[in-house]
């Protein structure tokens, strides 16, 4: 087992601490095979004889701990464990394609790399579906909300200042409120996006829950970044 970890500068915020452990399980067995036991004066094989060989079956268990400590009170924000395992098997007179120790390494930087995606600030783009359900509107009011969404694919802030001024003549509804929320997401006005799907939710719009969850993921990276800025000076 190998334990490691690192703490940066006195300004660091938090510690990166991990843990590997490795098993290596060798299990012997045969299997049969067919083996020439006669050949005409031509070299051609004229009697096969199934045999059986003996063959190595290789198992490597891998599993990787990670974890982000925050330094002022020791609280756990970040952590997950990466298994691994990798079989292989080859029989008398061959070897390994590859050694364990190269198995392993290799396994511990593609774990690397993932907890790196994992970690590291990066830019996603995603496209968000506008609610469409109109029932338990009126007929007037249904249709207008349909037209708005067929703004969206080519004037969605038009589609947004209509929603807007319908909120009045349907207020409460929750395609309604989750489309608002779809909103104030695209302006970056996340707050208000994660007030608007809560209550899309508790108006009966269940697809609310995960975007309001996405608009709070939205707040702490808005928030880290500036933190970030604020820091480099």
């Amino acid at each position: 087992q190998v334990v490691g970890g690192r703490v940066g500068r006195d300004t660091a915020e938090g510690s990166v601490s991990g843990a590997v452990s490795t098993g290596v399980a060798m299990q012997p067995f045969t299997r049969k095979e067919k083996k020439c036991v006669e050949k005409a004066d031509d070299g051609k094989c004229v009697k096969e004889q199934e045999v059986e060989i003996s063959c190595v079956r290789r198992i490597i268990d891998m599993n990787a701990d990670v974890r982000i400590v925050r330094n002022t009170d020791g609280k756990i924000l970040y952590s997950e464990a990466q298994p691994f395992r990798d079989e292989t098997t080859w029989c008398a007179r061959e070897s390994p394609d590859r050694t364990v120790e190269t198995v392993v390494a290799g396994a511990i930087r593609n774990i690397a790399e993932s907890m790196r995606g994992a970690l590291v600030p990066h830019v996603d783009t995603y496209q968000v579906r506008v609610r469409e359900s109109t029932k338990g509107l009126t007929k007037e009011i249904a249709q207008r909300f349909k037209d708005l969404v067929k703004l969206t694919k080519r004037d969605a802030r038009g589609a947004c200042a209509g929603w807007e001024a319908m909120q009045a003549e349907a207020a409460g509804y929750p395609s309604l409120l989750f489309n608002l929320g779809v909103c104030a997401e695209q302006r970056g006005e996340y707050e208000a996006a994660v007030k608007f799907y809560t209550d899309a939710v508790r108006a009966g719009a269940g697809e609310g829950n995960e975007a309001a969850n996405r608009a709070t993921r939205l707040i702490a990276g808005r928030d880290d970044a500036r933190e970030r800025a604020r820091r480099r000076g």
